[in-house]
């Protein structure tokens, strides 16, 4: 096609002129609402704990998410749902946050949790606490600081502004032409969880025939398997309780080739309690005890020397002994405490630390495993590193394995081992042949092994389902090494517990980033007002004349002849 041809063709068509007007205007005023795919991201949030106990709910109920998104610094966060990231958590006044009329609250946490360290991890932990005790109605989640979620916060601080508008221009400006950001998902109530059952395993290390004798004596290691924190799906309690866990169970290895080494019967029986929900006020334990005290061995109990319970026996510090009330001198309890600070002098030059604490009955929940032994007149105490009458790290998603030392879980279970030696045998240490033997010589590779095991998943009570690989490995371990097991599952169904759990754990939610609804009603405008211009200048103007005026000398400069064509005008 000639240059003639191709310029009869653009004069001679009305629509070259209406494409070349408005395909420019509308590229620059629809094209900041069309997003690219990244516009759209896809997270899991990890939902707050949620639970009744005692007839109480506790935890947020609220599970639902439609709402815009506001970050801490917004003029309005009502009816809005606000997004923190963990270092504003922890400045945060969630009261007041909460009473603004927020719909819904995000806290971002970093994948790694044990990344939060000193002052930040200390106050993490108490802010924690605080949220949990809140009488919430809306949603709480977690969302762990991928690549994509720090994309998504990025835009959020860019775009929503780390600066509320000072002007009620700048606000009104903002509402036209400012970003909105939308959080979605599918799922509108929280959900009883029905698959999950509280398992105790109960067990008796030894040989010949089940416990029937009633005067032989009994000690009882105790630890729990649950894992706690404000976000189950993230609670992994690697010091609380996997590591009081991973202890009995080496403890039991250590123990056993003494058994088969020995020709004499021990002098005491050694029995096991694995127990379930322990972060629920210790659930299981005390259901074992009250089962065990109406039902047909409930002589047992009174056969128990004293319960040792483990928890939170992994942080590099001093071991204490918790007690409701001092041992009486002369007693089994005494006599172990004693022994057992002995062996821990000899083998650290760091004595056992005696702790005493008043069982306080006014208090929604008991401050150790021991004290359920206490109320039922069984003698206890618990061992652990941790300071403080009710250590709030217990119950803490930041509880993980990064802070546990494998050293002072290998020399704590040495201590325990060879302290319970000489109170089966009636051993003193003059018996070097037995107590410094290979026999007890506790496997440190074991006991990483143990947490690397029961801290690969989550272990809250509410993931806590019979394939859950720590209640698998735990279970077929205690198999093989007692000569005998009880497990015992007990239902948290509405009616038949006192404890009811409810999901979900974990949201799938869709963040989305689109213009305000007023931008599009603006960009609706000013097309309408930009077509009826359009119109009257086609109508009542000669534009391709014009337009051959303003191009010609364009045209003729670039050395191209032209045809005089008569000017058309549009009717």
């Amino acid at each position: 096609m000639g240059a003639d041809s191709a310029w009869d063709l653009f004069t001679h068509s009305a629509h070259s002129v209406l494409w070349l007007l408005i395909v420019p205007l509308t590229i620059i005023l629809v094209g900041p609402a069309i997003r690219p795919a990244q516009a759209v991201h896809h997270f899991t949030f990890h939902r707050m704990q949620h639970y009744e106990f005692g007839g109480s709910v506790r935890g947020s109920p609220g599970v639902a998410l439609n709402c815009e998104v506001r970050t801490l610094f917004a003029a309005s966060v009502a009816r809005r749902c606000l997004v923190l990231s963990w270092k504003e958590f922890l400045s945060a006044d969630l009261t007041s946050i909460v009473n603004k009329g927020i719909v819904a609250l995000v806290i971002a946490v970093p994948q790694n949790l044990s990344s939060i360290l000193g002052e930040d991890r200390d106050l993490f932990i108490e802010t924690e606490q605080t949220l949990l005790g809140l009488e919430l109605q809306i949603p709480v989640y977690m969302v762990e600081v991928t690549p994509t979620v720090t994309e998504w916060l990025g835009s959020l601080s860019l775009h929503l502004g780390h600066s509320a508008p000072q002007t009620a221009t700048e606000e009104l400006l903002q509402q036209v032409t400012g970003d909105y950001y939308y959080l979605s998902s599918s799922l509108y109530a929280p959900k009883q969880i029905t698959d999950v059952k509280i398992t105790n395993f109960v067990g008796r290390l030894g040989q010949g025939p089940a416990i029937a004798s009633e005067s032989q004596p009994v000690i009882l290691l105790v630890a729990h398997l649950d894992a706690a924190g404000i976000a189950p799906s993230l609670s992994y309690g690697a010091n609380s309780d996997a590591s009081g866990v991973a202890v009995i169970l080496e403890t039991i290895r250590v123990l056993e080739k003494l058994f088969k080494s020995q020709k004499s019967p021990p002098k005491s029986d050694i029995m096991v309690l694995v127990s379930g929900a322990g972060k629920f006020n210790y659930f299981g334990t005390k259901k074992w005890l009250d089962e065990t005290a109406e039902g047909s061995d409930a002589a047992l109990l009174t056969r128990i020397q004293y319960a040792v319970c483990l928890d939170g026996v992994g942080k590099s510090d001093q071991l204490r002994a918790f007690v409701s009330r001092p041992p009486r001198e002369g007693s089994a309890s005494f006599r172990v405490l004693e022994a057992l600070n002995f062996t821990a002098t000899d083998m650290s030059s760091s004595p056992i630390a005696l702790v005493h604490k008043k069982i306080n009955l006014a208090e929604d929940e008991l401050a150790w495993e021991h004290e359920q032994f206490s109320l039922a007149k069984v003698p206890a105490f618990t061992l652990s590193t941790l300071v403080g009458n009710r250590p709030s790290e217990r119950k803490s998603i930041l509880d993980s394995s990064s802070g546990v030392d494998i050293d002072k879980l290998t020399e704590v279970t040495h201590i325990l081992a060879k302290t319970l030696a000489a109170e089966m045998y009636g051993l003193n240490d003059s018996d070097t042949n037995v107590l410094h033997s290979s026999f007890l010589a506790v496997s440190r590779e074991n006991l990483v092994s143990w947490m690397d095991l029961l801290t690969q998943q989550p272990r809250s009570l509410q993931t806590l389902v019979p394939e859950h690989p720590a209640v698998s490995a735990v279970k077929d371990y205690l198999t093989r090494h007692l000569s005998e097991l009880n497990i015992k599952q007990l239902t948290t169904d509405k009616g038949d517990s006192d404890l009811v759990l409810y999901g979900p754990l974990e949201v799938s939610v869709t963040a989305s980033r689109t213009k305000q609804p007023f931008f599009d009603l603006l960009v609706t405008t000013i097309i309408g007002i930009y077509g009826g211009i359009l119109f009257l200048l086609i109508q009542y103007v000669d534009v391709i004349g014009l337009m051959r005026k303003l191009l010609t000398p364009l045209v003729v400069g670039s050395g191209v002849k032209l045809r005089t064509v008569k000017s058309l005008k549009y009717q």
